[in-house]
């Protein structure tokens, strides 16, 4: 895949507090692994956990990346997130403004050095 076609995904996690939020937003893009992550919330969810149905407040974690990087933002997610089972829910974005894309696409190409 070139890097022009490579298509622009939009995730999002939630998480239970603000600061959790903030940090997992900070890492995920300190990683190159997105170019922009937003916090917003709270938020109410409802979900079954071991047997039983929760009631509870999150903060939702929207994630901007490509195709490409979404794999590397995967295990970033699997290391960093503080949910036994996180939530990662993605999707390709159908309409992106050209400038945006080259920007997610620039700032995913790879991983920070150092």
């Amino acid at each position: 895949m070139s890097e022009e076609t490579d298509p622009i995904v939009v995730g999002w996690t939630t998480v239970s507090q603000s600061l959790e939020a903030e940090d997992l937003a900070e890492r995920i893009v300190a990683s190159g692994a997105a170019a922009c992550v937003q916090v917003e919330g709270p938020t109410r969810s409802f979900y079954t956990w071991e047997g039983r149905v929760h009631r509870e407040g999150e903060m939702r974690v929207w994630v901007k990346t490509t195709l490409s990087a979404e794999p590397r933002l995967r295990e970033v997610l699997r290391r960093e997130h503080p949910y036994e089972v996180p939530q990662w829910v993605a999707v390709r974005a159908e309409s992106v403004l050209p400038e945006y894309a080259d920007w997610v696409r620039e700032c995913t190409r790879s991983a920070p050095e150092g």
